[in-house]
């Protein structure tokens, strides 16, 4: 029997308890789940709660610790504390693993025990694993990726003329965003998915600050309007290239592409290996999906022993802004954009710019000497991995 202590016991553990009680594959029940609020109401089944972390993390009869708590505080010191009493760690907590992933790491191979995390990234795709076992030893060129259920969500109501916090309510009532969800909106926790992904393709992120980000701009209404005209829509994109090229922004995708057809909270992921893409998709939020992940790690543990991975953390990847072809516009409709002064190589249409590629430093400087327009990056045509 696996006797599992809960580090939180929201909507996400609420639905992870649900799929642990009803599963037959593992023997494993939940003994104690440590809350801020005993007294909140629940929905899940019922469970011993505690607002004593040692009642979780210290106790004998607790044999492996599952964090759903979101934040670095208090779930990184007690995974640590977890760790270090060889109990095994399955978490689904994005900022702890992006930040301190590689500590945790190291603390789990020196106790040798098993720290999985697939559900920090792409909800219930199955996804960090295939990424760290089928594609981690192929020579993976380029990644990228729509990893924020919520934003898409969010962008797929706009685009029927939504505004975003009215948006953003909807999504809020569904579970599929945070009651604070600044995080979601600004791009913060794609980044810290993306630094997960490039963990596992390529290696651990040595500069996550320095990966340039953008999330939900206040001109994304009219650059949704605008560029559905000329045959583009606009995802939040996360991308990264084995050389270390990264970048989290608003992405300008050809309506023929696969990536342009993913909507409301669907994440999907391509990787790119000799030319050819690989897609995995599914429900990227929600209560239910973040649980089927967890799941998969209490599965694969057990299956395998609860032991730690074999493979030694690669040397950190130092990142730099990805270089790409970017599209522009005026802010003002009746300004053509042949008035503006396009980077050397540009091709100018009568609605837009098509710079060359370029960083978005390069962008920055640029638009700030043609005040007046914005600009976006594009996903190549020739990037398309099918309908």
């Amino acid at each position: 029997m696996v006797r599992i202590g809960l580090l939180g016991y929201g909507t996400v553990g609420q639905a992870f308890a649900a799929l642990v009680a009803n599963q037959t594959r593992i023997p494993a029940e939940i003994v104690v789940a440590l809350v801020r609020n005993p007294d909140r109401r629940r929905d899940g089944p019922p469970l011993t709660l505690t607002q004593d972390p040692s009642q979780v993390v210290d106790r004998p009869d607790v044999d492996l610790v599952v964090d759903v708590m979101g934040g670095k505080e208090p779930a990184l010191p007690l995974m640590v504390r977890a760790l270090s009493h060889r109990k095994p760690v399955i978490s689904a907590n994005k900022e702890v693993m992006a930040e301190h992933g590689s500590e945790l790491a190291e603390l789990a191979r020196r106790y040798d025990v098993t720290l999985a995390y697939e559900a920090a990234v792409g909800g219930g795709i199955p996804l960090l694993e295939p990424l760290l076992t089928h594609f981690a030893a192929a020579p993976v060129t380029e990644v990228v990726g729509i990893l924020n259920g919520t934003t898409n969500y969010i962008l797929s109501r706009m685009e029927s003329g939504e505004t975003v916090s009215r948006a953003l309510s909807h999504a809020q009532a569904l579970g599929y965003a945070e009651s604070d969800p600044a995080a979601d909106l600004d791009g913060t926790d794609v980044l810290r998915k993306l630094s997960l992904v490039i963990g596992a393709l390529f290696a651990p992120v040595k500069n996550l600050d320095q990966i340039p980000r953008l999330g939900l701009d206040d001109y994304l209404p009219m650059v949704i309007r605008r560029v559905r005209a000329w045959g583009y829509r606009i995802k939040l994109l996360a991308r990264a290239t084995r050389d270390g090229g990264a970048q989290v922004w608003p992405t300008l995708v050809p309506e023929g592409h696969r990536l342009a057809a993913i909507n409301g909270v669907h994440n999907v992921v391509g990787v790119e290996v000799f030319g050819q893409w690989f897609w995995m998709e599914g429900a990227g939020a929600g209560g239910q999906a973040t649980a089927l992940s967890l799941l998969a790690d209490l599965y694969r543990g057990y299956r395998f022993g609860f032991r730690a991975g074999r493979l030694d953390w690669p040397t950190p990847l130092e990142t730099r802004p990805l270089i790409t072809p970017w599209l522009a516009f005026g802010i003002d409709p009746d300004r053509p954009p042949s008035r503006f002064h396009g980077l050397p190589g540009s091709i100018v249409e009568s609605d837009y710019i098509v710079t060359p590629p370029a960083d978005q430093p390069q962008i920055a400087r640029w638009l700030s000497d043609n005040p007046g327009l914005i600009a976006y990056p594009l996903f190549n045509d020739n990037q398309q991995g099918g309908p």
